[in-house]
């Protein structure tokens, strides 16, 4: 009897010590490893929840074009390359004040993109349109180098951009365009050499001739399917 007694002990020592196992692996209870990616918008996906953190790689680029998973042992991989993170459902996953991906209190070397400009930047002048339906950027005078466009102005939505509203500006840097503006109009940005990165709305449906000519800086634009 002590004997089958020992036995059965023996065995739910055993059960217990390969759950254990399991679960310092980092894979759920139904052997399903945890996975990692990136939506089309350029979001981190984590086991299929979408999460407000936007990834940027380190070109600039958003990271929807990085290829992110996760081994077979529960490692984050970016881009082929196994990192020392390890990932499972119940990971705590956030952003340092400088930007950077913390899993479980660990700062990883992996930059994740936030709009660095969150309300309408001051100096953008603004005008109402002949008929009086829409707001449109005329000028900018301001001296921020990250600017957004406002989506309205005296309670009109803006949706233009002017001809030449920001031409010549040596200072800006990023432009964010609101998802009010439906049209960018010619040599908008024409000539601005500091410009190297712009958010274009889907809203948007016309881009003018010569909108980013001589931008030197501006070595990537995403251009909507919505621009005809």
């Amino acid at each position: 009897m002590k004997r089958i007694l020992f036995t059965v002990i023996a065995l739910l020592l055993l059960v217990f010590s390969l759950t254990a196992c399991k679960k310092e692996t980092g894979e759920t209870q139904n052997n399903e490893k945890p996975k990692v990616e990136i939506s089309e918008d350029g979001y981190f996906v984590v086991n299929g929840e979408k999460t407000e953190h936007k990834v940027q790689t380190e070109n600039g680029n958003t990271g929807k074009e990085d290829d992110i998973s996760v081994s077979s042992d529960g490692y984050v991989v970016v881009n082929g390359v196994k990192t020392n993170y390890k990932v499972d459902t119940a990971d705590e996953i956030s952003v340092s004040t400088d930007g950077y991906v913390v899993v479980n209190g660990v700062k990883t070397e992996h930059k994740i993109y936030t709009e660095p400009v969150v309300s309408a930047t001051p100096g953008v002048v603004y005008d109402i349109s002949a008929d009086g339906t829409y707001a449109e950027v005329v000028a900018y005078s301001g001296t921020a180098v990250e600017v957004k466009i406002a989506s309205e102005y005296n309670g009109l939505p803006v949706k233009n951009i002017y001809d030449e509203a920001f031409r010549d500006n040596k200072t800006i840097t990023y432009v964010i365009i609101s998802d009010s503006v439906t049209s960018i109009g010619e040599s908008a940005f024409q000539n601005c050499d500091s410009l190297s990165r712009v958010t274009i709305p889907d809203s948007v449906t016309s881009i003018g001739a010569s909108a980013f000519q001589n931008c030197s800086r501006l070595t990537r634009v995403t251009i909507p399917d919505s621009v005809t």
